[in-house]
């Protein structure tokens, strides 16, 4: 994250991930800022506790402007036995 995101880049990150330590390294090494609103994000931050409803809040790009969508990183612990999904949409 911190070097995908600079202070052009409205972060959002899930509550369990937006401790004071977390936002000082953020601040210190990108000086990404928190974005107001949904719709401002292009770098969300998740972990395993994401919801449908998290991602469909945030901007999705277009098939001519897939990059018009957030980019998320989602911080698993392990990438088995968990609950299988299926991805679809602009820049997938």
């Amino acid at each position: 994250l911190l070097t995908l995101t600079d202070q052009e880049t409205p972060l959002q990150l899930c509550a369990a991930l937006k401790s004071e330590q977390v936002l000082t390294n953020i601040r210190f090494h990108s000086g990404a800022p928190l974005a107001a609103t949904a719709q401002e994000v292009c770098f969300a931050l998740f972990d395993e506790h994401v919801q449908a409803a998290d991602l469909q809040a945030l901007p999705h790009g277009t098939e001519i402007s897939p990059e018009c969508g957030a980019t998320v990183i989602v911080q698993l612990a392990e990438l088995d036995n968990g609950a299988a999904l299926r991805l679809t949409g602009p820049g997938i």
